[in-house]
């Protein structure tokens, strides 16, 4: 699970995006890029656990409900499973609003905010300053520049 967050990127910055992308901006760019691919990697772990959980629940009678007379086994045993997939649920909302709101309120809109500047940019000056405000954007709400948010979510991403 650690190894993922040590994924990066490696791009050689061919001229004139040289002037605008140097080794802090792309150390940038790897800080998001690791923290939304570590979102991903979560969310998509999650959904892939519920197939095996749903298995493990043993159904009998109404397909979908997991109660206490749906899982074989004593009654420990089904307040463990109880506790799994209430955990299991409960994370899969927590990650996948986190991806939605990632996705659509931030990187989305980002992008549309710096395609808008880089338009009405009058030179390359003005470029450079959208580019920073955009890298800068993400990064704030991404939570990369609250730690204590940013460590939260890293936590609650290595259960």
């Amino acid at each position: 699970v650690h190894a993922w967050r040590h994924l990066r990127l490696d791009y050689r910055v061919d001229p004139p995006l040289d002037l605008l992308v140097k080794e802090k901006v792309l150390a940038d760019y790897n800080s998001l890029f690791s923290f939304l691919f570590e979102v991903k990697r979560v969310q998509l772990a999650l959904q892939r656990a519920w197939r095996p959980l749903r298995r493990r629940a043993a159904f009998r009678g109404t397909p979908g409900r997991l109660g206490s007379r749906n899982l074989d086994g004593n009654a420990k045993e089904r307040a463990s499973m109880l506790r799994v997939w209430e955990l299991r649920h409960k994370m899969q909302f927590l990650v996948d609003n986190l991806q939605y709101y990632l996705q659509v309120d931030v990187l989305d809109v980002a992008h549309s905010e710096l395609e808008r500047r880089v338009r009405d940019a009058t030179g390359f000056e003005a470029v450079a300053r959208a580019h920073t405000m955009y890298l800068s954007t993400l990064a704030e709400r991404c939570f990369l520049y609250t730690p204590v948010i940013h460590r939260a979510f890293r936590t609650v991403f290595e259960v």
